[in-house]
């Protein structure tokens, strides 16, 4: 069909709109400038042989012309239609994907690297500033806190404006806040710049989630949530062993020293190497980055190749220039038209879907916590370690959740094959396909459940163990299974929540991150006095009972979630389609930027 009298958009530019709504009818694409002229030759004896008659069974009859256009041009734009299913979902090889993906796992390591690492140096920290350990914890609840709100801000502009620009602002913050805690010499300074550290940590969790979901189907994501979780992980496996050999041996300030290095350490080759992958700013990573979402490498490369091709110009050449300063102009003109809400995280768990899988997700998370942050005062009232055996108690837990995050990738990518076989759904390497009608909520729960009810059986042991002050090697040997069954538990309805909400990642991720971010400060705070009111044994079973209580919730999600996800999906769509109403309407009034 022909298009008279409205101007042809730049196709490249629809593609992160369809990345965002799949659900929406497909969209027309501007074919490539660089196809062989003997294609273009075909394609217009096409289109002359459909001004004479209505039919014709040429190569070309996929083929729409502006024939509106062609009077007025000799170059007329060609359209094709395509099946937005059939397209790659990112154009990045698979060594690109697992360079850029290391980059943002290493990223992630800090955050939780920067909450364990000072836990063995507690007990000195609070005979040095003469407090309790209560308040000492204290200082583990704010970092908590401020992880949990700040991401809730950031997910936004992060989602509209990409990835790269969050980086540059956080890592010189957590920096300069690591110099400062190492410089400090009160309790008041050390709380405060405590603040500070997780408010420059807050967003790299976030972030690394929301680059798997840029890059990867939800039929490969378990896997490379695996890989992403690595770095995750390895904050509490080596932060307690760190933090205790520098504690044990030197001045626990060294320990923020070390984090100010790393940071410099990994900064420094993010900032030239890492590319934009933010679908919304660089599509399937074809199209272009504006300058400011541009690595370093690729501001050389590209005034490089300026000044390669400076003097040559040829036919070919100008149109293809053409075609990527369209589309790049009318991409900043969309990005330019987006608002940011900073409070999109929270409206995100009005969702009923959403908010029971944050709920479960995060009281998993604050049972964790309550574990990591009672060993050093437990083992030293009960074993009388110092700071260099404390740190290495947390080995075994480490080393469960290392191997959790090894091999619940597998597991969850296993059982999705499973299902989709199941139900004919196709399964294209990197081809992302529309979920409606797909049961991702039992594929993925179904590894989840059984999961958490495992965890759940070792929390209540061990806390009787500990109770009954049996030798030091049971509780450790439960602290294994513990931390493999609860990390992959919260892990995969992580990735639940991910393949649930398409195009929000980083928003999504936010708002995970605010709610076990409040669980887990709550947690962190209160274990300790539970523990001195009610015993660690009755302590970890209530929180073990209450976990187990909310296990239905699975079933529910399992049972309604597909239609929850059809009615959020039909009401998004409706949005959309407002939206765009109001945007056209804008264009032909002349009070926003024309196509």
């Amino acid at each position: 069909m022909s298009v008279e009298g409205i101007p042809t958009t730049p196709p490249v530019a629809f593609r992160t709109f369809i990345d965002y709504q799949r659900s929406l009818p497909p969209t027309l694409h501007r074919k490539a400038p660089t196809e062989s002229c003997n294609e273009e030759e075909k394609c217009h004896s096409s289109v002359n042989a459909e001004e004479q008659s209505q039919h014709t069974e040429s190569s070309c009859a996929t083929v729409i012309s502006d024939e509106r256009s062609q009077r007025h041009d000799s170059t007329a734009s060609t359209l094709v239609v395509e099946d937005p299913d059939d397209r790659p979902y990112s154009t990045f090889s698979g060594f690109q994907k697992k360079n850029i993906i290391v980059m943002a796992s290493v990223a992630a390591f800090l955050s939780p690297l920067s909450s364990q690492i000072y836990l063995p140096a507690t007990q000195k920290i609070a005979l040095e500033y003469g407090v309790s350990s209560t308040k000492v914890n204290l200082t583990m609840t704010v970092f908590i806190i401020m992880q949990g709100i700040v991401p809730s801000f950031v997910a936004a502009f992060a989602d509209n404006f990409g990835r790269r620009p969050i980086y540059l602002v956080c890592f010189p913050i957590y920096i300069a806040a690591n110099i400062g805690l190492a410089l400090q010499r009160h309790y008041g300074a050390l709380v405060a710049l405590r603040c500070l550290q997780g408010i420059g940590s807050s967003a790299m969790a976030t972030l690394s989630t929301a680059i798997v979901a840029d890059m990867i189907t939800s039929a490969e994501r378990g896997t490379y949530m695996g890989f992403t979780q690595i770095g995750s992980i390895l904050g509490p496996a080596i932060g307690p062993v760190l933090g205790g050999v520098i504690s044990q041996y030197t001045d626990w300030h060294y320990i923020f020293w070390l984090l100010a290095g790393l940071a410099c350490a990994i900064f420094v080759p993010l900032l030239i190497l890492l590319p934009e992958t933010c679908r919304r700013m660089v599509g399937d990573g074809s199209l272009p980055a504006p300058v400011s979402n541009q690595s370093m490498l690729q501001l050389f490369r590209g005034r490089q190749e300026r000044r390669e091709s400076a003097g040559i110009e040829q036919l070919s050449d100008e149109e293809s220039k053409k075609e990527v300063i369209t589309a790049s102009s009318f991409e900043q003109e969309r990005c330019c038209g987006r608002s940011l809400n900073p409070l999109a995280s929270l409206t995100i768990m009005f969702d009923i879907e959403t908010a029971l899988l944050l709920f479960c997700n995060s009281f998993a998370f604050a049972c964790f916590i309550s574990v990591t942050t009672s060993i050093p005062s437990q083992f030293h009232r009960l074993y009388q370690v110092n700071e260099m055996q404390t740190s290495l108690i947390y080995i075994p837990l480490s080393l469960g959740t290392l191997i959790s995050a090894a091999t619940t990738g597998q597991l969850v990518n296993w059982n999705f094959k499973r299902y989709a076989l199941k139900h004919g759904y196709p399964l294209t390497s990197n081809r992302q396909h529309n979920l409606d009608g797909f049961p991702v909520e039992r594929a993925r729960l179904e590894i989840a459940w059984p999961l958490m009810l495992i965890a759940a059986a070792s929390l209540i042991l061990y806390g009787w163990i500990m109770h009954l002050n049996i030798s030091m090697a049971a509780p450790v040997v439960i602290l294994f299974v513990f931390g493999y069954t609860n990390v992959a538990a919260y892990k995969t309805t992580g990735i639940l929540l991910v393949d649930i909400h398409p195009g929000r990642a980083a928003t999504v991720s936010a708002a995970s991150n605010l709610i076990k971010s409040a669980f887990g400060a709550a947690a962190s705070a209160a274990v300790v006095a539970l523990i001195q009111v009610m015993g660690i044994g009755w302590t970890f079973t209530m929180l073990a009972l209450v976990w187990v209580a909310l296990s239905p919730c699975f079933v529910v999600l399992m049972c309604c979630g597909p239609r929850w996800r059809r009615e959020r999906a039909e009401r998004e769509a409706m949005r959309m389609e407002r939206k765009s109403s109001q945007d056209l309407r804008k264009q032909h009034a002349g009070n926003s930027c024309t196509v």
